[in-house]
């Protein structure tokens, strides 16, 4: 599951990110990734994905509003305050809830924004195919360590991400399906924060701060 959570905030990384100067085809991709980018920047922002992988699907939903966010599906929850981090693993009956502060290098597989900043040192941008006005666009490692090896959007012509699919080192492979996206929300500062009753059910707490 901790590859869910890198794979949902990258997500929010990937259509967040900024142009940057490169060869016309890179430039052209980056456009449309600027184009996606601009759907995030007014105000919060709610997703609602499928995630396909090896045979196992998960539904899920982020909410994100400047450099906070929540991260939700039926085994997981994360929420991040911008200092904060709190993860509730839900099994069976038991809960068990992590809370830490996260080192700049710890978000960057959980906090999309600190990312942006790695993200011209990361990929290559590369145009792909075209199908039905919507446009596959690759991103590359540029270096083989990297936690990902490999990222396909599919962006249609409106600027809204519907598909992308992650290639790790190891070839496993996630697929995750935007089925719903909503911009221009404003949540109230407890939607990044964990629940007091959310604490009170669990059957553990590991404070790590």
């Amino acid at each position: 599951m901790r590859k869910i959570i890198s794979t949902i905030t990258l997500l929010s990384l990937l259509v967040l990110t900024c142009g940057m100067q490169a060869s016309a085809q890179e430039s052209a991709a980056e456009k449309l990734l600027a184009q996606a980018a601009s759907l995030f920047q007014q105000k919060g922002a709610e997703v609602r994905f499928l995630i396909e992988e090896e045979g196992i699907n998960i539904n899920g939903k982020l909410l994100m509003e400047g450099d906070k966010f929540h991260f939700d599906t039926d085994e997981m929850q994360v929420w991040f305050d911008g200092k904060t981090q709190w993860t509730a693993q839900h099994s069976s009956d038991i809960t068990e809830v992590y809370i830490s502060e996260p080192t700049p290098a710890e978000q960057q597989s959980v906090n999309p924004y600190l990312l942006l900043s790695h993200y011209k040192e990361a990929f290559s941008t590369h145009l792909g195919l075209k199908k039905g006005g919507v446009q596959e666009v690759l991103l590359r490692a540029l270096n083989e360590k990297q936690e990902l090896k490999l990222v396909n959007l599919n962006i249609k012509d409106n600027g809204e991400l519907k598909q992308l699919t992650l290639t790790f080192p190891d070839e496993r492979v996630y697929h995750v399906h935007i089925l719903s996206f909503r911009n221009g929300l404003t949540f109230q500062k407890s939607t990044f924060s964990i629940p007091d009753a959310e604490l009170k059910k669990a059957n553990e707490i590991i404070d790590m701060r």
